[in-house]
């Protein structure tokens, strides 16, 4: 028996390693914009003030694992991918200053999977200072609260098959910034920390390899 006991823990040393660790989990989503100065706005596909638009935009990204930490790192408007919360384009001269009559930059993103508790649509401000002619630096967005969600997650769809469930332990905002004549789009950062689940055919082949060894533990004890 105390044979038979080593193999079953050996099978489950051999197998675990594969179900431990990060996954690369699928975020979905799309984001609506507006721009306000004062009482808000209802953010839509396309928004526009004098010579500076938004268009809406729509993200589908896997986060990246580190390692087998159970941490991994994802971000939606990464340079050279279209995925992103929109873009905003310049076509001349914009300017504006902190105080009165200073415009403002509303985000409305929807996240479509994985599930969160609560309320899937996240609204975040940014401040608008500067002007798109500026030589250094241009028209300036910053997120006022940068942070979209932090918080647990369900049915997270798993690259290759298969859900799990984890932790946003952050999903922020970035800066960026806009001169006139180009076009730039907005972008946030991910960090999430995954619980494995087994899929179907990893449980199937742990039971297998248990089995199997457990098998040849008996035999070996007939034996002597």
């Amino acid at each position: 028996m105390r044979r038979t006991l080593k193999f079953l823990t050996a099978a489950v040393a051999a197998v675990a390693p594969a179900l431990a660790g990060a996954q690369q989990v699928n975020f979905v989503g799309s984001t609506l914009g507006c721009f306000f100065q004062l009482g808000g706005c209802a953010p839509s596909a396309f928004a526009s003030v004098g010579t500076l638009s938004y268009t809406a935009g729509t993200f589908n990204v896997y986060t990246d694992p580190a390692g087998t930490s159970g941490t991994s790192f994802g971000a939606v408007g990464s340079s050279g991918t279209l995925d992103s919360h929109g873009a905003l384009t310049s076509t001349g001269s914009f300017t504006s200053t902190a105080g009165p009559g200073q415009w403002f930059l509303r985000l409305q993103t929807t996240l479509t999977s994985p599930t969160v508790p609560g309320s899937n649509v996240f609204t975040n401000d940014f401040t608008i200072v500067g002007s798109t002619s500026a030589p250094a630096g241009g028209l300036h967005f910053a997120p006022i609260n940068p942070l979209i969600y932090a918080g647990p997650y369900t049915n997270g769809a798993v690259l290759g098959g298969g859900t799990n469930n984890g932790v946003v332990n952050s999903w922020t905002y970035d800066n960026q910034s806009l001169t006139s004549g180009h076009t730039v789009t907005l972008s946030s950062f991910l960090v999430i920390t995954s619980t494995t689940t087994p899929e179907p055919a990893s449980l199937a082949l742990m039971a297998t390899g248990i089995l199997a060894l457990a098998g040849a533990g008996i035999v070996r004890r007939r034996d002597t």
